[in-house]
């Protein structure tokens, strides 16, 4: 496979705040791994386990997606331009077969091998249809994929990312009147997976200027809510009546 011919893009200050909020929301994800951590440490639950991994992953994928927005206002060295943007997709990919594996950890706990063998499986076939179909320099030097890239990865990746959301949602709805605060902190991480899921999308489908800034703030939003609702400050215990 030839790599396609970059140049450098021309810097603007939209896509420094974006980029300032893709390594924020990688630091709240570095922060959550280590407080998380800790509250694996003391009851040993492999569904906390999971958070940790997915926060390491996700917090490793955004820096890399950060990196590389740096590298095209900076080289055009092809090989890094492309690595960058190939290990944030693979590293997002992991991030979501790791929510899956919660996903059924909460919902089927005895199928959790099979299930997650299948997903796995999936994202193999979408890393190497990512790796064979590279992108292309298209709007003012940045990295764009083909559309039919995303016809046919789609049907494969859409039911993934939706099985965390869904799993989330209709725990917390048939929770709600059982176990209230528990249900709505749920809830509130299902709200902040619809975010990042679609900063995803979106991310991936490639969008600029104005646009990019507030696709990326997704990522930073998504954080932010995950952090409130792991560490659970007072005035969020008090909103959804946690004792």
């Amino acid at each position: 496979m030839v790599l396609p011919t970059i140049q450098i893009i021309q810097f603007n200050p939209v896509e420094l705040i974006s980029i300032i909020e893709i390594f924020v929301a990688a630091l709240f994800s570095f922060i959550l791994t280590i407080k998380v951590s800790f509250k694996y440490k003391e009851n040993k639950e492999r569904s906390i386990l999971l958070f940790v991994l997915i926060f390491i992953f996700l917090g490793t994928a955004l820096v890399f997606l950060g990196s590389n927005r740096i590298v095209l206002f900076t080289s055009n060295n092809q090989f890094t331009r492309f690595l960058f943007n190939n290990m944030a997709i693979i590293f997002s990919f992991v991030v979501v077969a790791l929510f899956d594996m919660f996903s059924f950890e909460m919902t089927y706990p005895d199928e959790v091998k099979k299930l997650t063998f299948i997903v796995i499986l999936d994202l193999i076939f979408l890393s190497i249809w990512f790796l064979i179909n590279q992108p292309s320099p298209v709007i003012n030097g940045d990295l764009v994929y083909p559309d039919y890239v995303f016809l046919i990865a789609m049907p494969f990746l859409l039911p993934l990312i939706a099985i965390p959301i869904l799993v989330f949602l209709i725990y917390s709805n048939r929770n709600i009147n059982k176990a209230r605060p528990g249900a709505l902190r749920i809830a509130t991480m299902g709200i902040a997976q619809i975010i990042i899921t679609i900063s995803f999308i979106f991310e991936l489908l490639g969008f600029f200027d104005i646009i990019s800034l507030f696709v990326r703030l997704g990522f930073l939003i998504y954080a932010i809510i995950m952090y409130i609702s792991i560490t659970m400050p007072d005035w969020y215990k008090n909103a959804i009546g946690w004792e």
